[in-house]
């Protein structure tokens, strides 16, 4: 069963001098956490879903592969992989134990690893203390009225080099329609640099093609494509 583990951390605030927004790094591996919550119908109770992401996220060149396991409020879990590639427009969600794959788009707003243009600065953190084992963090806020979501974010970042450490929203969202109240709270964690291998995380199963070529022949004999249900 996976778990969520929150740790506490000191925090001191130490200046809120303008700076310059910033880039992350472009490729590295790694996980992050999000923890979302939403309410679908006014005076409904919220739900609530735990999101784990690990896996090669290339920004330079604007794809993403990743294992992802989903653990909703009631208890029950799902696990499937994704590949998503924004230049192309195209995403893969696939189950390898069921050999069961679906193609679509991938969700906006699409990833990205910069601090927006016009986010705001609050201020330079201590996380852990002042001391020479302490981490200098940045964190910025920022109105969103992207893609699918419409709210206010913040990003916390590492002072050095602008690697994320964390991000949170508060807004709405849109992604299945009629826009919702939603939260969401998320942390990277075990990041390594650069991604070795890159076909381990953007190579698309074989029988993924294979039911995509399917399609296309019952397409054209039954000028029919079965409906394919969204995960995002």
């Amino acid at each position: 069963m996976l778990k969520l583990i929150v740790v506490a951390v000191a925090v001191l605030v130490v200046s809120a001098d303008a700076a310059t927004p910033c880039c992350g790094p472009s490729q590295f591996i790694g996980g992050v956490g999000c923890l979302v919550g939403q309410s679908a119908t006014p005076g409904s109770d919220p739900l609530g879903v735990n999101y784990l992401q690990f896996g090669a996220w290339d920004f330079a060149n604007r794809k993403f592969g990743y294992n992802m396991d989903v653990i909703f409020d009631n208890g029950t879990q799902s696990k499937f992989s994704v590949i998503q590639e924004y230049a192309t427009a195209t995403q893969w969600v696939y189950i390898d134990e069921y050999k069961y794959c679906v193609k679509g788009e991938p969700p906006l707003p699409e990833p990205t690893i910069c601090i927006p243009d016009k986010a705001v600065f609050f201020g330079s953190l201590y996380v852990g203390g002042n001391g020479t084992d302490s981490l200098l963090v940045d964190s910025w806020t920022s109105t969103s009225a992207v893609g699918t979501l419409n709210g206010t974010a913040s990003i916390t970042v590492r002072h050095k080099d602008c690697f994320p450490l964390g991000s949170q929203f508060q807004g709405t969202s849109s992604l299945s329609g009629q826009a919702v109240p939603t939260i969401f709270s998320s942390g990277w964690f075990n990041i390594t640099l650069g991604i070795p291998q890159p076909a381990d995380w953007f190579t698309v199963p074989t029988y993924c093609t294979q039911q995509e070529m399917n399609s296309a022949n019952q397409k054209a004999h039954h000028h029919h494509i079965p409906s394919l249900k969204r995960f995002f």
